[in-house]
Formats: structure tokens, sequence, C-alpha cells
């Protein structure tokens, strides 16, 4: 799970550069068949038609730039806040609520874009939020289980935020071309709402707490992290 915490965040952030292409400029034409034709008197005359798939907006290069620099804005906000409320609150609550809301930040996108470029910014800059407080997290949940032995695994796991960047190219630019915009939010929004269900069943924040380990391999963690880390919560 540490793999794919870092690779569906990395999704949310990914998604608006290929998305924005679609959104701003002119709309995709998608050519029609013209399998029917007009008759008139003795000669038959072919219609071709389009249709657009999407809305677009006139948006400028210094407003995309906004909807594009949104993330890192909120990102900036919570990075610090992250680390203070996996050590008191745990980084299961953090890394479940703030992909939770990422996801549904992102799912709204759509529908903010028809607010204007302001709304679809400040959607993106709590996704950013969300992703800041994510990282920290992700370190403090790995703390609490890798023995030390073993914690190369733990941080080669967690470069899944790179994959998560290239997927999600692939992804949100087949599903654009194929069924609009708008979509590539919805996928995203939904993989991140799967990504928060199993990660709530199976996660925990100590090997204690977990129902998916076996007591052999809680003591064997422990015992490998007595002296390494101290896991005393502070007090709110």
């Amino acid at each position: 799970m540490i793999f794919f915490s870092g690779f569906t965040n990395y999704m949310m952030l990914s998604s608006i550069s290929v998305s924005i292409v679609q959104m701003v400029g002119q709309p995709t034409i998608v050519p029609i068949p013209a399998c029917e034709r007009v008759k008139g008197g003795t000669t038959t005359k072919e219609i071709n038609r389009t249709q657009t798939t999407h809305r677009v907006y006139d948006w400028t290069e210094s407003q995309k730039s906004d909807i594009l620099g949104g993330y890192f804005w909120g990102y900036l906000m919570t990075i610090i806040l992250g680390g203070v409320l996996s050590e008191r609150i745990g980084p299961w609550h953090v890394l479940l609520w703030s992909s939770l809301l990422a996801a549904i930040s992102t799912a709204l996108v759509p529908l903010f874009a028809d607010l204007g470029y302001v709304a679809v910014t400040c959607a993106r800059v709590v996704v950013g939020m969300c992703g800041g407080v994510a990282y920290p997290a992700i370190n403090t949940l790995m703390a609490s289980w890798a023995p030390p032995q073993e914690k190369g695994k733990f941080v080669a796991a967690s470069l899944g935020n790179t994959f998560g960047m290239v997927v999600t190219f692939a992804v949100v630019g087949a599903v654009t071309h194929a069924t609009g915009w708008p979509w590539g939010f919805y996928v995203l929004a939904m993989i991140m709402v799967t990504y928060c269900l199993f990660f709530g069943f199976i996660v925990s924040d100590e090997p204690e707490k977990s129902r998916c380990t076996s007591q052999e391999e809680r003591d064997f963690i422990l015992e490998s992290q007595e002296g390494h880390l101290n896991r005393k919560k502070k007090v709110l």
C-alpha cells in the first residue's frame, strides 16, 4: 500500500496536465459517418455532419498557469502540517481522509470549470493540500512498519509516485480522447476511492493494530525495531 499511496497521489497531481489540453482552445471535432442520404429529384446528395464532444473554455495562458500551479501552492501550505498530524493522530487517518478529499475535489473539477478558472484553481489547491499532508504520512507509516534491515524495500516501494505519473498520462489521454475530458477526472476519482477502500481495510498505524498480519510477523517487526523507534504519540 506504500506503493499505491504514492501512485494515487501522483495521479491526482498529473491529471490536469493532460486534461487541460482538451479543456482549453478549439473543441474536439468528431466526424459522424454520413450514412444517410437525402434524395432530391434525380440526384443524391451526401451530407457531412460534425459534432462537439464536450465544452471548452477560452482561458488565457496566465489563467492556465494558475490552474496548473494551484496544486503546488496547496502542497506548500500543508507539507509541514502533514508531519505534525501524522505524529498526533496517526498516518492512517491522514492518508485515508486526505486521499478521499482529493478524490472528491478531482471529481468536482468538471462542475467547477463552468464556474470559471478560479473555481478550478481552488479545487487544485485543495488537491495539493491533500498531497502535502500525504507524503509526510507515508514516511511516518514506513517508520512504524519497516524493520531496519528492510527499509530499502520500503523506500523502493515509495517510488510508486513516478509510476503513477507515467500511467496517468496514458490513462487520462486515452479516456479523454475516447469520452471527453470530464471523464479523465471521473476515472481518476474512482481509482482513488477504490484505493481508499482497500487502504482503510488493510492498513493500520502500527503492527499491533493490524488485522492483516500474523502474530509472528508483528513480533518480528516489533523486536527488530526495538531501540530504533519511539512509538509514543504526542498528546494533542
